[in-house]
């Protein structure tokens, strides 16, 4: 692995950026909007729903949802949660 210095601040030095930037402009030219309404940040905090099935069913008042926070995403809207309670 060959370790290379650029000059901080110059984009023309990074190329896959430069091309994401120009695809972006560029349909942002023809008045398309990218849908991004599903991604979110990582480390968001995040609740996920617990099935009837699994949920205790002699107690009344139990959780619906267990908390959790979004450490990646597989695929197009499969996410990854990580869930300390279950660590």
């Amino acid at each position: 692995m060959l370790s290379e210095i650029t000059t901080p601040y110059i984009p023309e030095q990074n190329g896959v950026t430069e091309y994401i930037n120009r695809t972006i402009f560029r349909l942002q030219d023809t008045n398309y909007l990218l849908d991004i309404s599903h991604l979110y940040v990582l480390g968001y905090k995040v609740y996920i729903n617990i099935p009837k099935e699994r949920r205790v069913k002699s107690a009344k008042l139990a959780p619906y949802t267990e908390e959790g926070y979004l450490v990646g995403f597989e695929g197009s809207k499969i996410y990854c949660i990580y869930l300390p309670g279950r660590a």
